[in-house]
C-alpha cells in the first residue's frame, strides 16, 4: 500500500513542478535555476541510489544536445535553462523507457517545440526567445507514459 502512496505522491509533485516550469516559460521566456537545479541534483541522486547510474548519460546526452549547437553557433543557442532541465529529464526519460524512451521523449519534444515555433510564437511574435521547455516536459511525459 505505502508503494502506491508513495508513487502517488511522486507524481503529484512531479506534475505539479512541470506545470510551474511551463507557465513560468511561456510566460518570461525562461526557466528558473530554482526549479531546474535542485530537480536535476534529486534526480541524479536517485538514479545513483536506486543503482541506475547508467541512466546520468541520458542526461548527459539531452544536455549536450541542447549546449553542444550553441557553442558551435550563437545563432543556434538554446537557453541555460533548458540545457540544465535537460540534466533532469534526460535521466528520467533514461530510466522509464530505456533508450527508447530517451529517444521518443527528445522527438516529441522537439515536434512539439517546433509546433510552438511555427504557429503561436508566430502570431504572437515571439522576439523574447523560444520556449523549449514546454515541450522538453511533455516530450518526457509521453515518453514515460508510453514505455511504462
Amino acid at each position: 500500500m505505502w508503494g502506491y502512496l508513495w508513487d502517488a505522491v511522486v507524481l503529484t509533485v512531479a506534475l505539479v513542478w512541470s506545470v510551474a516550469l511551463t507557465v513560468t516559460d511561456l510566460r518570461e521566456r525562461r526557466l528558473p535555476d530554482s526549479l531546474s537545479l535542485p530537480a536535476a541534483a534529486v534526480v541524479w541522486l536517485w538514479c545513483i541510489l536506486d543503482g541506475r547510474p547508467w541512466a546520468l548519460t541520458g542526461a548527459l546526452a539531452w544536455w549536450a544536445l541542447c549546449a553542444v549547437p550553441g557553442m558551435i553557433s550563437p545563432r543556434l543557442r538554446i537557453g541555460g535553462g533548458d540545457a540544465k532541465l535537460s540534466l533532469s529529464l534526460g535521466a528520467v526519460a533514461a530510466v522509464s523507457g530505456g533508450p527508447v524512451g530517451w529517444w521518443i521523449a527528445v522527438a516529441v519534444s522537439s515536434v512539439i517545440t517546433l509546433c510552438l515555433a511555427v504557429v503561436p510564437c508566430a502570431a504572437l511574435r515571439c522576439r523574447a526567445g523560444l520556449p523549449h521547455g514546454p515541450g522538453m516536459l511533455t516530450g518526457t511525459w509521453f515518453g514515460v507514459l508510453l514505455t511504462m
